[in-house]
C-alpha cells in the first residue's frame, strides 16, 4: 500500500510539474509570436495553433539559455589562452 501511495504521489508531482514547466513555455510562444506578429503589422492574417506558440516558446528558451551560457563562460574566460607560439614570443620579447 505504501508503495502505491509512493507511486501515485511521484506521478503527481511529474504532472504538476511538467504543467507548470509546459505554461512557461506556451506563455513564453505565445507573447514572441503576438510581439512579432504585431511587429510586422501582420497578427491577423496568421491562424496559428497552440503546437506553434510551444515550439516558439521552446526555442525562445533553448536560445536565451544558449546566451547565457556564452555570457557566464566569457565572465569566466575572457579569452583564449595564448598558444605556444604567443607564449614564447612574449617571453622573448
Amino acid at each position: 500500500m505504501k508503495l502505491l501511495r509512493g507511486i501515485a504521489v511521484a506521478v503527481g508531482w511529474l504532472s504538476g510539474s511538467l504543467a507548470g514547466i509546459s505554461a512557461v513555455v506556451y506563455a513564453c510562444g505565445y507573447l514572441i509570436t503576438r510581439a512579432q506578429l504585431h511587429l510586422f503589422g501582420v497578427s491577423g492574417f496568421f491562424p496559428l495553433s497552440a503546437d506553434h506558440f510551444m515550439q516558439e516558446g521552446a526555442k525562445f528558451l533553448v536560445v536565451i539559455g544558449q546566451q547565457a551560457i556564452e555570457k557566464r563562460t566569457q565572465a569566466c574566460w575572457p579569452r583564449t589562452p595564448p598558444s605556444w607560439s604567443e607564449e614564447l614570443f612574449n617571453y622573448i620579447q
